[in-house]
C-alpha cells in the first residue's frame, strides 16, 4: 500500500500516542505545500479534542463529523481561512468513536472527493493506539507519515503502532522524529553519552 511512482495526493500524519507533535507537523506540511503554490486542504480528524478549531476560531454550520454521519455535504464543511492560507475541513465538537457509525469506505470517499479539487490533502489523524477512528483514517489516504517524539515515546509504543499499521496493510512513507534536542544530538554524535534503551530513537 502507498507504493507509487506518483507523489501522494493525500497524506495522513499519525503517531503512537498523544503529544508527539503530530498536529504541528501536519499544519507545517500544509503550509509548506501552500507556499509551493499548491492548492491545499487540511482535514482535522481529532474527534476527541477540539484544540485547533478553538485556537483558530474556526466556526461553521457543518464539520467533518457531520459530513461523515451524512448530516451535511462536504462543501458546506470546508472553511477558507486567510490566516493560514489554505482551506480546512475542521472538527468543531467532540465526536469520539465516530468510526462505529461509518459505512465501509466512507472516509476514503471523502478524501477522494477532496482530491478532485485540491493538489494536496493533509490529514491530521488521532494517535493510532488511541481510537479505532485512527485505524480507519490510516487506510484512507495515499500515504502515511509516522511521528515519534524524541526521548519521550516508549519504544514498545512505537513497535505496537507500527505492528498495527502492518496488520492494516499500511506501510508508512516515512518516520519523522519531533522535538529533537539538537544540542544533545550533537553531543551523542561525538560519543559523549550512552543511548537510553527505554525511549524510542532517544539519544
Amino acid at each position: 500500500m502507498f507504493l507509487s511512482s506518483e507523489p501522494p495526493r493525500s497524506i495522513v500524519l499519525s503517531s503512537s500516542l498523544p503529544g508527539e507533535g503530530k498536529t504541528h507537523a501536519a499544519l507545517t506540511l500544509a503550509h509548506m505545500n501552500m507556499i509551493m503554490g499548491k492548492r491545499v486542504v487540511f482535514v482535522d480528524c481529532d474527534f476527541t479534542h477540539v484544540r485547533l478549531s478553538k485556537a483558530f476560531c474556526w466556526t461553521g454550520s457543518a464539520d467533518l463529523a457531520s459530513v461523515l454521519r451524512g448530516d451535511a455535504q462536504l462543501k458546506d464543511a470546508i472553511i477558507s481561512d486567510p490566516s493560514v492560507g489554505f482551506d480546512v475541513v475542521p472538527t468543531l465538537g467532540q465526536a469520539a468513536h465516530i468510526s462505529d457509525l461509518l459505512p465501509p469506505g466512507r472516509f476514503r470517499a471523502i478524501v477522494e472527493e477532496l482530491q478532485k479539487s485540491y493538489d494536496q490533502v493533509v490529514i491530521n489523524a488521532p494517535p493510532i493506539l488511541s481510537t479505532a477512528d485512527a485505524r480507519v483514517i490510516a487506510r484512507s489516504a495515499d500515504a502515511l507519515i509516522y511521528l515519534v517524539r524524541w526521548d519521550s515515546t516508549p519504544t514498545n509504543s512505537v513497535r505496537q503502532g507500527l505492528a498495527l499499521l502492518a496488520e492494516l496493510g499500511v506501510t508508512p512513507l516515512g518516520t519523522v522524529m519531533t522535538g529533537v534536542d539538537t544540542k544533545r544530538l550533537a553531543e551523542f554524535r561525538e560519543g559523549s553519552h550512552s543511548i537510553p534503551k527505554k525511549k524510542a530513537f532517544a539519544t
